[in-house]
């Protein structure tokens, strides 16, 4: 594609994207009918449904949704309606086209929409507000084992994109974000908050060693 190759593969019970030689990737998730007990377990236990534990969600604002993992986590904990929003056509042609079978017409679905824009632009001219916004990294575990994934800065994770996604938020809205440099991401939160005068005490969480919720 005009982003990123992406190659389709099937592992274990489930479907993975992965880009440009395994430098990324990201997992789908198949419809109830197929849930095995594994990921029934991962719904309660993966990093992925913290933001929902945390807070029951009415609208959720998926950045970067690639196969779709957290749009199936945010349906299945009862979101109402899921924005997702992903930079790369070819991918939004696979989850449209190649995999709309595989993922039962998940895009498809009236409370879901789909568009292909970068995540701050649509976030600019969007104006909406949404109770959860979540933001996960896809390296994969090549480039996180030798600690390559913490040296990109992403235009996602700055102080400035942290700012925004804080405009976006209800009142007693959660952005979760993960990714693989965990100190930085940190950092850059605190450093958000602290810009609008807010004091980060009683207002971030972190959860195990790549996630922080706000």
């Amino acid at each position: 594609g005009s982003v990123s190759r992406v190659d389709v593969a099937r592992r274990r019970d489930t479907c993975v994207l992965w880009f440009d030689g395994g430098s990324m990737q990201s997992r789908t998730i198949p419809p109830e009918q197929l849930l095995t007990p594994r990921i029934v377990e991962d719904f309660s236990t993966s990093s992925t449904s913290l933001p929902y534990v945390l807070k029951p969600c009415r609208r959720a604002l998926v950045i970067a949704s690639s196969g779709g993992k957290q749009v199936r986590v945010a349906l299945r904990w009862g979101a109402e309606h899921v924005t997702a929003v992903e930079v790369d056509p070819a991918v939004c042609e696979l989850v449209t086209n190649e995999l709309d079978g595989w993922l039962d017409g998940m895009f498809r679905r009236p409370e879901v929409e789909l568009h292909n824009v970068e995540g701050r632009s649509f976030l600019r001219h969007s104006g909406g507000l949404y109770d959860v916004i979540q933001l996960e990294s896809a390296y994969s575990a090549e480039m996180l084992c030798p600690g390559a994934a913490g040296t990109f800065d992403s235009y996602l994770t700055t102080v400035e994109a942290f700012g925004e996604y804080l405009d976006h938020l209800t009142p007693h809205g959660i952005l979760f974000v993960c990714q693989a440099h965990p100190v930085r991401l940190f950092a850059t939160a605190l450093e958000a908050l602290e810009a609008r005068g807010i004091d980060p005490d009683g207002h971030v969480r972190e959860r195990s060693h790549m996630n922080v919720a706000l």
